[in-house]
């Protein structure tokens, strides 16, 4: 792993989250919207479409090495942005330890 993208994923769960709400203001062409962490991505009420998820989920790997899709095909964390947050956190958190665990050996 790299220094940028260990670096991106020592990030607190309020930084990724803040760089998730302007990746989406991106996607969403500048729309002001006020997000939370409870603002459903995708569904009824939902900020971006099935079309902009696939953006959303190639974003998320270019920036964290996260791979969204890899082993959890019921997308359960792209209910709200906080699920999204949460998600990402963890997996990031795992390729640090990973990351640890690999150069103490």
């Amino acid at each position: 792993m790299n220094a940028q993208i260990y670096a991106r994923c020592r990030m607190s769960k309020e930084e990724i989250f803040l760089d998730i709400c302007s990746k989406l203001r991106e996607i969403k062409n500048g729309d002001k919207i006020d997000f939370s962490h409870s603002t459903p991505l995708l569904g009824e009420g939902g900020v971006i479409g099935s079309l902009s998820v696939i953006t959303l989920v190639d974003w998320c790997f270019d920036k964290y090495k996260v791979d969204l899709i890899d082993d959890d095909l019921s997308l359960n964390y792209l209910e709200t942005i906080g699920d999204l947050t949460e998600y990402i956190l963890v997996l990031c958190q795992d390729l640090v330890q990973n990351k640890m665990r690999g150069s103490a050996s």
